[in-house]
C-alpha cells in the first residue's frame, strides 16, 4: 500500500514523498514520510492527508494508529478478523510537511 516515490528505491531506500497539488492558486502540500508513514495508508487516504490542515504531527499519529489497530486479514483460504502487526513488525515513522506557496512579485 506505499505510495512513496522512494518505494524500492527509486529515490532512496527510506524516504518517500508526495506532492499534492493543492488549489487553483498553485499552491502545493509536499507530505515526506518514512516507509513506516507511507506503508499504513493509501489511495483512498489521498483526500485526507492533502488537506492543508493536516500537519506532520496528526498524520503521524494517522499511521502510528493503523500500525496498533485490528485488522481484517484474508490469507486466501479463510478470513481472520482482529489481526494486529507484531509488535517487533512495527516500523517507526516520521513525517514531514511543508506548503509552498507561489512568489507573487
Amino acid at each position: 500500500m506505499t505510495n512513496a516515490l522512494g518505494h524500492n528505491g527509486r529515490t532512496g531506500p527510506i524516504l518517500g514523498y508526495n506532492k499534492i497539488r493543492m488549489n487553483s492558486d498553485k499552491t502545493y502540500k509536499i507530505v515526506a514520510g518514512s516507509d513506516g508513514f507511507w506503508g499504513m495508508t493509501c489511495v483512498a487516504d489521498h483526500e485526507f492527508i492533502a488537506e492543508e490542515k493536516q500537519d506532520a504531527t496528526t498524520l503521524a499519529e494517522f499511521a502510528h494508529a493503523r500500525w496498533h489497530q485490528k485488522w481484517k486479514h484474508d490469507n486466501t483460504q479463510q478470513i481472520v478478523h482482529n489481526v494486529m502487526f507484531p509488535k517487533d513488525n512495527i516500523d517507526d515513522l516520521c513525517v514531514a510537511v511543508a506548503l509552498i506557496k507561489p512568489l507573487v512579485l
